[in-house]
């Protein structure tokens, strides 16, 4: 699989992990069910929600690593101006 679709899948993944974690977090909040119906669910997706998170973050490491080279970059051109 390439590099495209591994990312598609992982967004996927992971908005559907943050709906799931937002959700029941509002509805433990509010009290809207009993506690223990949705702790279960709540945590796993939580905990699924960091993995993919990771995963993203590996995945686009270079990407991070040029924007912050660009950043300083682009301001140690502008202080000579």
């Amino acid at each position: 699989m390439n590099k495209l679709k591994i990312n598609y899948i992982l967004d996927i993944l992971l908005g559907i992990s943050f709906i799931i974690v937002a959700i029941t977090g509002m509805v433990l909040v509010f009290k809207l069910v009993p506690k223990h119906t949705l702790v279960q669910l709540h945590d796993i997706s939580g905990i699924i929600f960091i993995i993919l998170s990771i995963a993203h973050i590996v995945l686009h490491f270079n990407w991070f690593i040029c924007v912050t080279k660009n950043m300083f970059t682009k301001n140690k051109d502008e202080r000579k101006k």
